[in-house]
């Protein structure tokens, strides 16, 4: 009999290339110039995508990063997801915006669509996003 796992999502564990900035929630991109390191993804900054993404776990010197699946922010805090809605990279460091008309340069790159409002997104990283 298989065994489906109770949470099926990918993690990955990184270097945190910005303590103190990078918080659980914030989207993030690999590092252009450290190895094994995360920065927080701005979609009109190409050094800070394309996002890979959610951070889950952060301490001053790690990331743990989700993927995939469903990410839940803590209650702590509102993103003000709802449910049905297409998310994006946004341009604030970090950040996610529901208008993808609001990035004028740079990398378009969907990130997820809500699950479930105001907290849970259904994360569907576009590998490559659209340049603009």
């Amino acid at each position: 009999m298989a065994r489906m796992s109770r949470n099926p999502a990918l993690f990955a564990g990184f270097d945190n290339g910005e303590p103190g900035d990078i918080l659980v929630g914030h989207v993030v991109a690999l590092s252009k110039s450290d190895d094994n390191t995360v920065v927080l993804a701005k979609a009109d900054d190409s050094d800070r995508m394309p996002a890979i993404g959610f951070a889950k776990r952060v301490t001053a010197s790690k990331v743990i990063v989700q993927m995939n699946a469903v990410f839940k922010w803590p209650d702590a805090v509102n993103p003000g997801i709802a449910t049905g809605q297409e998310y994006w990279v946004g341009t604030t460091a970090g950040g996610i915006t529901d208008d993808p008309t609001t990035i004028s340069s740079g990398l378009q790159q969907i990130i997820g669509v809500g699950k479930k409002s105001p907290r849970q997104i259904i994360v569907r990283m576009d590998p490559l996003g659209i340049s603009i």
